[in-house]
C-alpha cells in the first residue's frame, strides 16, 4: 500500500478512521514509512504532551 501511496506524490495527508484500523503504534509505523505530510488536530495524545496521534503534525502550509 505505500509503494503505491507514494507514487501518487500527495503533498499532505490527513488521517482519517482507517489509517486507525489497527492501532495508533501501527498508524504512526506506516505513517513513517511514507513520504506524505500527515496533519491531524482533533485527536490528541494526552501522554505525549497533546501531540497530534500518529506523529502527525497540528498543521501544514504549503506555499505554491
Amino acid at each position: 500500500m505505500i509503494f503505491p501511496f507514494d507514487k501518487l506524490n500527495v503533498d499532505v495527508s490527513c488521517i482519517g478512521n482507517h489509517e486507525l484500523d489497527k492501532g495508533i503504534d501501527k498508524a504512526t509505523e506506516l505513517i513513517k514509512r511514507t513520504k506524505s505530510i500527515w496533519v491531524m488536530s482533533n485527536l490528541l495524545e494526552i501522554d505525549k504532551d497533546n501531540r497530534p496521534i500518529a506523529g502527525a503534525k497540528p498543521y501544514h502550509i504549503i506555499e505554491k
